[in-house]
């Protein structure tokens, strides 16, 4: 098993057409295996296809049963997590909401995508496409800008995600966009990344906040899950889910007469597919604040093939709005957690819901060794061990977490000084920036961005 097996809440998967690249829970190979953790296309998360790496059945690569690398009953040697901080690169002043990652260009290393509006003036939505150069190895060297055709009519991006929604070779990047002051939102997928950059633009009635890309049904193409609210003036709020479900690969989205699920008054506030059944299907998690209780809730959603929907299965209350989510599992039972941190220091922690096959939502629990505010979140294996460790950002610096294989965490030494990479909005990608097989950190704050390049520990 190679370090290079990532998770991330930010991260990309390069894929053949008719499948998908989700901004939430991804990992990143070049394979085409469809992100389940290996290089082989099974779901095991190795490269052999048996149960673990070495062909044992423990779960480990060692041969015991402790469900790790080279760990006791209690703690885990994190000695093996090491990284080497680069000079911050020069970003874009925008105000971004989203980053995601994915292999755009043509070489082996993936590109970054942001998307939010410039600094200067208003109604100035654009994507940022910060492309890696081979030459120096993998390190994003320059940007540039894919203005929103509609951005000058008030379009506001609230995320973007990266996949295949065209069948050809090329990634595009779907944005979702709400119009600032004459209502409605937009779903702008861009395509001919680096060519001609051609926007195919699909209005909708409600503003769009947010979004994702996810396998919903039988078929393998790439689905779009949108979050929609209208606040209301003068009016009830209104908010919901539009999803445009694509049968076939080559059908354009804008042909696509997209899905409505109604959410009422509730405000939808962050979304992500997480896989629950142990099938090829995702299922939906969506954060909303409640208009009856207002309070803040996790809602689970599966596609019902017999009533062509999503159908909420599970509803459970949380701390707070959520800042960033993910699900993994991180105890090595099988089943994902939902993390979700709340990045304040009056609620510091980072929760953990656990789920359930049916799929359902369980008990809400503080993970513990992690220590907050918590207003970034990404998580992969780096260490090499197949346990999924933490990374999260405080606002001024970066802490790794060390997983013990239980879901137990040791901080490794923090990256970085208490103001080396300060962020009013930080944004944390887990990658392969050079093709060493090593994780490496990107980190995109208020100075630029920064490489915490990843190497053998001691």
């Amino acid at each position: 098993m190679s370090r290079a097996r990532l998770v991330t809440c930010v991260a990309a998967v390069l894929i053949p057409a008719c499948s998908l690249i989700t901004q939430l829970d991804p990992i990143v190979e070049r394979d085409g295996s469809g992100g389940d953790g290996d290089a082989d296309g099974e779901p095991d998360g190795d490269a052999d296809g048996d149960t673990d790496t070495d062909g044992n059945t423990g779960g480990d690569a060692d041969g015991d049963t402790d469900g790790d690398a080279d760990c006791d009953d209690l703690t885990c040697d994190c000695s093996r997590i090491s990284f080497s901080l680069e000079d911050p690169l020069s970003r874009e002043e925008t105000r971004d909401v989203s980053l995601a990652f994915g292999y755009i260009t043509d070489d082996s290393y993936p590109d970054a995508v942001t998307a939010g509006q410039l600094e200067e003036g208003y109604f100035n939505g654009t994507v940022i496409l910060y492309e890696s150069d081979r030459t120096a190895e993998g390190v994003p060297s320059s940007h540039r800008r894919l203005d929103l055709p509609s951005a000058g009519d008030g379009l506001v991006p609230g995320g973007a995600s990266i996949g295949n929604l065209d069948n050809d070779a090329d990634l595009e990047i779907a944005v979702f966009s709400s119009y600032d002051y004459r209502g409605g939102g937009e779903l702008t997928v861009v395509n001919n990344i680096g060519v001609s950059n051609t926007f195919n633009s699909v209005p909708v009635a409600r503003p769009l906040t947010g979004g994702t890309l996810a396998n919903l049904g039988d078929d393998p193409c790439a689905d779009v899950i949108a979050l929609a609210y209208d606040p209301g003036i003068g009016t009830d709020p209104v908010g919901g889910l539009v999803v445009w479900v694509r049968t076939s690969p080559a059908t354009p989205i804008d042909t696509i007469v997209p899905l409505e699920v109604p959410l009422g008054e509730d405000q939808p506030l962050r979304v992500m597919p997480v896989g629950l059944n142990g099938d090829d299907d995702d299922e939906i998690v969506v954060s909303v604040l409640s208009s009856e209780s207002g309070t803040n809730r996790l809602q689970l959603f599966e596609w019902d093939n017999e009533e062509t929907t999503l159908v909420m299965r599970s509803d459970v209350e949380i701390a707070c709005t959520p800042v960033a989510m993910a699900g993994v599992d991180i105890d090595g039972e099988g089943q994902p957690e939902i993390l979700y941190s709340c990045g304040s220091h009056e609620a510091p922690d980072l929760h953990a819901v656990s789920t359930g096959g049916e799929p359902s939502l369980g008990e809400v629990r503080v993970i513990p060794g992690v220590a907050g505010p918590v207003r970034a979140l990404a998580v992969g294996d780096l260490d090499g061990d197949t346990d999924i460790d933490i990374v999260t950002h405080d606002g001024g610096r970066v802490h790794v977490y060390c997983n013990s294989g239980r879901g137990d965490f040791t901080e490794v030494v923090p990256l970085g000084s208490d103001a080396s990479t300060p962020a009013s909005n930080p944004m944390i990608g887990i990658v392969d920036v050079n093709g060493d097989e090593e994780a490496d950190l990107v980190v995109f704050h208020d100075g630029g961005i920064s490489v915490f390049r990843g190497g053998p520990g001691s």
